[in-house]
């Protein structure tokens, strides 16, 4: 935060947000310190979802993640994860709403199929439909449609480089991808297809 923010915030007597914003700030700095800055990606990466859970929905017990069988757990609806590698500075409450573990368990009763993503390909479409300026980059596995900005955070907040990406084989067109490594488990659904806008 900079010292023109810190003023503004002062001069609004916004006392409560400027306290929240110094103890993330302090929180993130302490992160990088102990964990590196490849934790502080994942911390932040981690923490935009559970603010999206904020917007969407008044069930204060998914504002945080929880644990299961070791796992650490968060989601918003669209995307989910499971890791074994939990991300440091995260807030961890109970949940007994649903089980994420047990989601997980049945999708892998199905046939799954494992594609070859090339995650920096991933990566460059996205920075082009940045450069475009077009809001949804949409990215293709076997004419499933994904945004590709959540393939991305899949990819960085299960960490590591062995990341296996698979698929439902039949034509459920909603059935969530599983990305996949030592790391832990992301669920990630597929998202409405448009005829055009494509990104690959």
């Amino acid at each position: 935060m900079n010292a023109c923010k810190v003023l503004e915030l002062i001069e609004l007597n916004k006392i409560k947000v400027l306290k929240n914003c110094a103890i993330e700030e302090i929180k993130q700095c302490e992160i990088k310190l102990k964990n590196g800055v490849s934790e502080l990606q994942r911390y932040k990466l981690a923490s935009k979802y559970l603010k999206k859970v904020h917007k969407s929905t008044s069930d204060e017990s998914f504002y945080t993640a929880w644990t299961e069988e070791g796992y650490q757990c968060f989601c918003d609806g669209y995307t989910g994860f499971l890791l074994k590698n939990h991300i440091p500075g995260i807030n961890v409450s109970c949940q007994d709403k649903f089980s994420l573990l047990e989601i997980y368990k049945n999708l892998k009763c199905n046939n799954y199929t494992e594609f070859k993503i090339d995650f920096n390909d991933v990566n460059a479409q996205l920075k082009m439909s940045k450069a475009q300026k077009i809001k949804t980059c949409r990215y293709y596995v076997n004419e499933k449609c994904y945004n590709a900005a959540y393939i991305m955070d899949c990819f960085k907040i299960l960490g590591g480089k062995e990341v296996t990406f698979t698929q439902p084989t039949s034509n459920k067109k909603m059935s969530p991808a599983i990305l996949e490594n030592n790391n832990g488990i992301a669920l990630l659904s597929p998202i409405k297809e448009p005829k055009n806008n494509k990104c690959n």
